[in-house]
């Protein structure tokens, strides 16, 4: 059984779909991901995370087994225009603002988002870690008991060959040849 992290960028279907999984062995990967895919959804102005309650959630696997699951939306910031900022509560609604306000694409386009990754606290992996090539299994993730996952991207939206994402980050010009 392996140790690795898992990164759920995920919307369960309504309003919008999305259904993201990132399998890594090193905390830098996550980190990286989850920043880029924050800032893909405030330069398209799509409001996937507090517009329509994107779930944000850091899983770690110690040998196999879930150790701990950590929701990172208490610890984004936005800032945008007029000096608004604010924080997510950990349903990703905007605390201390109105949400008329904040969920309109004249906001969302202009907006700064950050993760205070330095107060969250991650348990360190010990035992073998994932390596590419892996498939590892998680419970409990995007309405489903059991998924098989393999290192790396997986979409669980969009299925097997599912490569949009990846896509889109070469198409801005962000190699993903580490990802």
């Amino acid at each position: 059984m392996k140790s690795f992290y898992l990164l759920e960028l995920s919307v369960l279907p309504g309003g919008a779909r999305k259904g993201l999984f990132f399998v890594y062995p090193r905390l830098d990967l996550i980190r990286q991901i989850l920043d880029l895919d924050l800032m893909i959804d405030f330069e398209e102005g799509l409001g996937l995370l507090y517009g329509y309650g994107q779930a944000v959630n850091l899983i770690t696997f110690i040998n196999g087994q879930e150790a701990q699951r950590l929701n990172l939306l208490p610890f984004i910031t936005v800032s945008g225009p007029g000096s608004i900022s604010f924080s997510l509560d950990e349903e990703a609604n905007p605390v201390g603002v109105d949400r008329e306000v904040v969920c309109t694409e004249k906001f969302t386009l202009s907006a700064q988002v950050q993760v205070n990754w330095e107060a969250i606290p991650v348990l360190p992996l010990t035992g073998e870690l994932v390596r590419r090539g892996d498939k590892v299994t998680a419970s409990h993730i995007y309405g489903s008991d059991e998924v098989e996952l393999e290192y790396g991207y997986n979409d669980l939206e969009c299925g097997e060959g599912g490569d949009g994402y990846f896509a889109y980050l070469e198409g801005k010009g962000i190699a993903t040849a580490d990802f």
